[in-house]
């Protein structure tokens, strides 16, 4: 799959994702009525890379993905236990701020606030926190092979 259509599909995931959980319903193009003429739709790039936060190269799976998107809340101060992904995943900040790296003098971490979008590293361990005495929330995007996990925990 080529790198431009799966950024589509993740900002399309997005999109989707923050939107008020709702079921959509099928409903006739003429049931909508016109749109008003002084209506615009309004975009911002949040970001463009071929690279995963720490500089390595995205590498997607081969063949059929599913694209899984979970909604994260992180308590104040919490810390996620040392893991890796083994696929893509990509995270936006929806609140808070939290911190993901390499602990223990492995490396540096790095910090993410609110619309800041993540391009995780994969087979990395690292892990994350959050840095304030409020949740954090994040929205999580991974491409996967239909039916797998991407979370590897340390052993």
């Amino acid at each position: 799959m080529h790198h431009s259509r799966v950024f589509q599909l993740v900002a399309a995931a997005l999109a989707l994702a923050t939107a008020p959980l709702t079921l959509a319903a099928k409903v006739p193009h003429a049931a909508v009525g016109e749109r008003p003429r002084s209506a615009s739709v309004h975009t911002r790039e949040i970001v463009r890379t071929t690279l995963t936060t720490s500089g390595k190269p995205i590498v997607m799976p081969e063949g059929q993905i599913e694209t899984v998107v979970t909604k994260y809340r992180i308590g104040p101060r919490a810390v996620l236990p040392l893991h890796k992904h083994v696929y893509p995943r990509f995270g936006f900040v929806l609140s808070g701020a939290i911190a993901v790296g390499q602990p223990a003098g492995r490396g540096i971490f790095r910090v993410f606030k609110a619309g800041d979008f993540i391009v995780e590293d994969t087979e990395t361990w690292h892990d994350a926190r959050n840095l304030e005495t409020r949740p954090a929330e994040l929205l999580v995007i991974d491409l996967v092979p239909p039916g797998t996990r991407n979370i590897v925990a340390e052993q």
